[in-house]
């Protein structure tokens, strides 16, 4: 769980320094995917979909 944890923190931070370069300011980031459910499961033969 770590490593998820890790991923959706550099998400954030990517999305938000974006976001101040362009002026922009955001109130809330929703990811919406069985990843950022964390309910992800690799596909049998490696192949994402």
């Amino acid at each position: 769980m770590e490593k998820y944890e890790e991923v959706l923190r550099k998400i954030k931070e990517v999305i938000l320094s974006t976001a101040k370069k362009h002026g922009i300011e955001i109130d809330k980031i929703i990811l919406f995917s069985s990843r950022a459910r964390g309910d992800y499961k690799e596909d049998l033969t490696g192949i994402f979909w």
